[in-house]
């Protein structure tokens, strides 16, 4: 799961945008759902839950335009909007990360 922002960088330095990748991105355990109904169900939840939890931003990348999910069970990413809603689906999606290595 991807928390789109449509982050623009301006000064931010890019071991700070690396540290604080992890609250854009979210690994979800697929293999404890039964079919694609049930994890579709537990995404859109997570997606609102998510949403309110954060007032709709995330510190330092900004504010939610939607969220992002691939599963096993679909072949496509899914565009999902911050009601839970899915809103398109598509079969490429350009992530970009900021990382830093040593």
């Amino acid at each position: 799961m991807f928390v789109e922002t449509n982050f623009k960088r301006a000064n931010q330095p890019i071991f700070a945008l690396a540290i604080m990748e992890g609250k854009r991105n979210f690994k979800i355990d697929r293999y404890k759902f039964k079919n694609k109904d049930e994890e579709l169900e537990f995404v859109k939840d997570f997606v609102k839950k998510h949403y309110k939890e954060n007032n709709g931003k995330i510190e330092l990348w900004g504010k939610i335009k939607h969220y992002v999910y691939k599963s096993d069970w679909f072949n496509k990413y899914l565009i999902i909007d911050i009601d839970g809603n899915i809103i398109t689906e598509v079969y490429d999606y350009r992530f970009y990360k900021a990382s830093i290595s040593m």
